[in-house]
């Protein structure tokens, strides 16, 4: 039902101006109120047959009661609107068109765009878009015309077409015009006040509707924000505080909803908004239920069903429905759809969201009981009622169905998840390949609805929330596609699915705008926009102070507006543009293949919870392997190795059972991850570039061992991946694909190298702690020995400062950076390098990830030598959260990072031997690997483990590099070129302690 103050529109004013009889029609207006508030809506109806019976024999001007009679006669029809009762709708409505007529004396007027304003609602409810449209665009002319766009009815009228736009998913639209109504709001009303408070509901309604779950909530702050400061702590302010914990409950964030809750049911029942405890009461139930706490959702459940009526009545039925079908308990199941059908089908008319989402209730229940055909009935007819076109659905028939012709996505999108949940339990039974075909179809479909509501989210969580519900969906994909025994091409295609999504539109933002698809002055704009709003987002996130956080949410949300309709004014003015930056191409295998040459394979890994898929590429085949496994069991296995190897201290203990523990596990790894597509190595295949998935991108693959461990072997002569294959790594193949055509970008062709430098007691924020900075001695030796060597910049001391590097970085062809990385885990967004201190500066020091996506680098190599710079949470669609994927969204194609803190010794000889193979004309990943077999030649013991050599990879391009003869002295003074922080740490603690392990 809409909200009460709708129905004002039409009543209030009307009764206002009519003196003497204002009694006595306010009289019938509060008895409708009053029935209305109680969900007694037939006989708010007859109270206004009753005004408007009144009025016929109430002496006076015609004109008079034309007004007053309008008034009553369109709160009537709004109430039958929202109540699916169009044809009573659409008779009131024709019959009072001469009335209206009367009114504005044959002119264009105020009443007649009202009866517009209504005659598109009917046209909405028919699911005629077009006549809706433009009928209320008529009423909009009207309304200009008359001047009248400070006025109630012309906001409301906006945000009606909003609504028409938000019905057809066209969530861009619907956005803007709810967006005009905020503008109007702020121009001609009190922009602080509940007036605009209410127009801020429709943006973060649409938001969570678009699913965009971050920005709703922080615009419901906002709401709760303003409405604290003009002291209107009121029934609207509860129902934000409601709305609010919805938005987190869609955040999977149940234990902060029911705060939200609980707080909200203290305040209703202090301030006896009684008709507000059912509603909190339920919800209350809702975060139970999430959290599986079946016991208490009950409890609520029955509690709000004793304190409501109407539609909220039917919400309670259909949870209780639900939360008896989780139980098994069908017969209470039954008994509560029964209930819930009737009273959906004695309000709804069968076009209606209403009664449609009845249907999922009945397919759950027959699901859950087995009857499937039953199921499959209640499916069908929720499809052919939510379509746009008139015709009959089939399940074997749903494969090139148009999302776009339906009215409710999200609908659709919800019962779609229910077609796969049937046609999961038929195929379990039957292992029919017909009910396999409809699995890959619908799931299919259901990822494209995903993807379809994810084009507007334009908040990085939003879209990685988003990505990773698809990521579930590209999973089951993925099996029903292996068991149905489709073309390898096939399974390869929907493991790239959304792999590197986001990193790819940085990607093809910076060609598109090296093509020129969008004028200079658009791109400065853009990124201007973006800039300001990770400065905004930073200082909020950074900050814990209450009122600063409040002030910076205004602005931060002021920031997401203007993003929002640049964004649209792109898509409209820039199409090409848009497409290449946003147009996701089918994978091409044939170039693919063209592009990895004939000394290059691919292998890509696709994690679920049962199955590992390897699959092997290169110039001339493609296959795939299933390995069965168990998702946590091999989670675990790696964590196991990766300890293994960031383990110093026992490393350096010489122990048998470290060597024994590590070459079983690296050699089990090895069979489970590569040896299924190593077995016939082809002799042409010198490379292997590695896209991993989840934890796996956690190891370096060149530490695993192709041949198990023999009594004789010692940590030299084991049989490394490393000794077959030079090895690099990708996020995907189409985001390698990417980094490894493009071409060389322009700079300088000098070296940018900073060391940071740290006095005793130097101190950085971090998850509102201080973190120390223990002083790096060895990296200023290292950047002098660097200056003598190349052409560029070299920085220490004071001059290694954040605020010299964002200024310089962008000119250099290579930037090295020898400083202390500090990963933040709970926000990923805000780990960073740690330059030298400067309280001068206007600059913190603290080069944070959000910050260098502001950075336009057009280095061809990045070496990041601070601690752990590949290291960070895996995401769907963005690779791990670290600094390296950072750097890779300011346009670097190619980096040098660790996964773990290095040895300063081990980097020292590997990284000189590194530049001396790059100068010697191999490509990175060669270089790389000729480096670290040197080193292993040359040490001995525990210093030939891999600890110190394996934490060094190269991620993106792998073209050589083309460098220009070096000093002849440049073999013996180039060590330590990627001295790491970490190293320089672990070096001095040796010095003290050699016992004392490497810090987390």
């Amino acid at each position: 039902m809409r909200p009460i103050h709708y129905i004002y529109l039409f009543l209030l004013a009307p009764v206002l101006v009519f003196g003497q009889d204002a009694a006595k029609y306010n009289a019938f207006e509060a008895r409708f109120m009053e029935a209305y508030a109680q969900s007694q809506y037939a006989h708010s109806i007859a109270i206004i047959d009753s005004a408007l019976l009144a009025l016929e024999t109430e002496p006076g001007r015609q004109g008079w009661k034309d007004s007053l009679s309008w008034s009553f006669t369109g709160s009537k029809m709004v109430l039958q609107y929202n109540l699916g009762q169009y044809e009573a709708v659409q008779a009131t409505l024709m019959a009072a068109k001469s009335q209206v007529e009367r009114l504005d004396q044959g002119k264009k007027g105020l009443h007649l765009a009202e009866w517009l304003g209504l005659r598109a609602k009917l046209y909405l409810a028919e699911n005629n878009f077009e006549q809706a449209t433009a009928k209320q665009l008529e009423a909009k002319a009207i309304f200009e015309q008359l001047k009248l766009e400070a006025t109630p009815q012309y906001i409301t009228l906006i945000n009606n077409i909003a609504v028409v736009y938000l019905k057809q998913a066209k969530y861009d639209l619907a956005a803007d015009f709810f967006r005009q109504s905020i503008a109007l709001e702020r121009k001609h009303n009190d922009a602080k006040g509940e007036p605009y408070a209410r127009s801020l509901y429709n943006v973060m309604a649409i938001e969570e509707k678009a699913g965009q779950y971050t920005k709703a909530e922080q615009t419901a702050n906002l709401i709760l924000k303003i409405m604290e400061e003009v002291g209107r702590e009121n029934e609207f302010y509860l129902k934000i505080m409601i709305a609010k914990g919805g938005v987190l409950e869609r955040k999977e964030a149940f234990a902060k909803a029911k705060e939200v809750y609980l707080t909200a049911l203290a305040l209703a029942k202090s301030k006896q908004y009684d008709q507000l405890i059912p509603s909190i009461t339920f919800n209350l139930g809702k975060a139970c239920m999430a959290e599986q706490d079946y016991l208490a959702a009950e409890t609520y459940y029955k509690a709000a069903l004793g304190q409501t009526k109407g539609m909220m009545r039917q919400t309670v039925l259909s949870s209780l429905l639900k939360l008896y079908i989780v139980q098994e308990d069908y017969q209470q199941a039954e008994n509560y759809l029964e209930q819930y059908r009737a009273e959906v089908a004695a309000v709804f008319a069968p076009k209606t969201v209403k009664y449609i989402q009845s249907l999922k209730y009945v397919a759950r229940l027959e699901i859950a009981k087995g009857d499937f055909d039953a199921a499959e009935a209640a499916i069908l007819q929720h499809l052919e009622l939510n379509s746009t076109q008139e015709k009959r659905f089939d399940l074997d028939q749903l494969a090139g169905l148009d999302i776009n012709y339906f009215l409710d996505l999200g609908e659709l999108s919800k019962i779609l998840f229910i077609a796969k949940d049937l046609e999961g339990k038929r195929y379990q039974e039957s292992k029919a390949p017909a009910s396999l075909k409809r699995l890959l179809t619908i799931d299919s479909l259901y990822a494209e609805t995903l993807a379809k509501e994810r084009e507007m989210a334009q908040l990085e969580q939003d879209r990685l929330r988003s990505l990773k519900v698809s990521s579930a969906t590209y999973q089951r994909l993925m099996k029903w596609a292996h068991l149905d025994q489709q073309a390898a091409e096939q399974l390869l295609a929907i493991s790239e699915k959304d792999k590197s999504t986001l990193l790819l539109e940085s990607q093809n933002e910076r060609i598109a705008y090296s093509k020129k698809l969008l004028p200079k002055n658009e791109q400065e704009k853009e990124q201007g926009i973006k800039k300001q709003y990770r400065q905004i987002l930073k200082a909020y996130r950074s900050t814990e102070e209450k009122a600063k956080k409040d002030s910076l949410l205004v602005l931060l949300n002021d920031q997401i507006w203007e993003m929002e309709e640049h964004k649209r004014h792109l898509f409209k003015q820039y199409p090409d543009y848009v497409d290449y930056k946003f147009g996701h191409k089918r994978l091409q295998l044939k170039q693919l293949q063209k592009d990895l040459g004939p000394k290059r394979a691919a292998i890509e890994y696709f994690l679920t919870d049962s199955s590992c898929f390897v699959f092997y590429l290169d110039h001339q085949e493609l296959r795939y392997v299933e390995q069965k496994i168990n998702a946590k069991e091999l989670a675990q296995e790696l964590m196991d190795l990766q300890r293994m190897l960031l383990s110093y201290k026992q490393v350096l203990s010489g122990n048998e059972e470290v060597f024994l523990n590590y070459s079983q596990k690296a050699h089990q790894l090895y069979q489970l991850l590569l040896a299924p597509v190593l077995q016939n190595p082809k002799s042409t295949v010198k490379q292997l570039l590695i896209i991993p998935d989840k934890e796996l991108a956690y190891i370096p693959f060149e530490s695993l061992l192709m041949l198990p461990a023999k009594e004789t072997d010692n940590y030299n002569s084991l049989a490394y991946l490393i000794k077959r294959y030079a090895i690099s790594y990708s996020f995907s193949l189409e985001l390698w694909q990417h980094n490894q055509n493009t071409s060389f970008q322009e700079n300088n062709g000098q070296m940018l190298a900073m060391a940071a430098n740290y006095q005793e007691g130097d101190t950085i924020s971090l998850n509102n702690k201080r973190s120390q900075l223990t002083p790096l001695k060895l990296a200023e030796e290292e950047v002098k020995k660097l200056a003598t060597l190349f052409e560029g910049r070299f920085l220490f001391g004071q001059d290694a400062q954040e605020e010299r590097f964002i200024k310089e970085s962008k000119k250099y062809r290579f930037i090295h950076l020898a400083m202390h990385g500090l990963m933040n885990r709970e926000k990923p967004s805000l780990s960073g390098l740690a330059f030298t201190p400067d309280s001068d500066s206007l600059e913190d020091g603290f080069l944070q990830a959000i910050e260098i996506l502001n950075l336009d680098l057009k280095a061809d190599l990045v070496v990041l030598s601070a601690c752990e710079t590949a290291y960070g949470e895996f995401q769907v669609g963005n690779g791990t959260a670290s600094l390296a994927t950072a750097f890779i969204n300011a346009g670097v194609p190619a980096l040098l990072v660790s996964l773990w803190q290095v040895d300063d010794a081990a980097t020292s000889v590997i990284m000189q031997d590194f530049y001396q193979q790059l100068e010697a004309g191999l490509s990175k990943s060669e270089a790389l690997r000729q480096a670290k077999l040197n080193y292993l030649a040359a040490n001995k013991g525990p210093m030939a483990h891999p600890a110190f050599w394996s934490p060094f990879i190269l991620m993106g391009n792998d073209k050589k590099l083309n460098l220009p003869p070096s000093n002849p002295f440049l073999p013996f003074a180039i060590g330590g070129i990627m001295l790491s922080a970490g190293g320089a740490f672990l070096l001095r603690q040796k010095r003290k302690n050699r016992s004392k392990e490497k810090a987390a």
